[in-house]
């Protein structure tokens, strides 16, 4: 199985576009672009979730009652895939 291989069609796509950016394609950056393509698309679907959701949840109690206020877990999800692509492209050697 070759790097890139196992992707979705959505991460595909990404794959195709960044691999030209790539100065020289070592083993290395070829599996840091792969899991670049897959966080890529985790925080893409996160961010659509919190852009349809909002980014906090309201905690009710059973009679409909406000309890609390707590943040989506989806953008603790959009925020650490954030931070993943940003080592990614460093690996890779692309600049943010």
């Amino acid at each position: 199985m070759s790097y890139g291989d196992g992707l979705g069609a959505d991460e595909r796509m990404i794959w195709d576009e960044m691999l030209d950016h790539l100065a020289r394609p070592t083993p290395e950056r070829l599996a840091a672009l792969e899991a670049y393509c897959i966080e890529r698309m985790r925080q893409l679907g996160a961010e659509a979730w919190l852009r349809e959701n909002g980014d906090t949840i309201t905690i009710r109690t059973d009679k409909g009652e406000v309890r609390g206020v707590i943040l989506a877990p989806k953008l603790k999800v959009a925020q650490q895939s954030q931070d993943r692509i940003l080592r990614l492209l460093k690996v890779m050697g692309l600049r943010p």
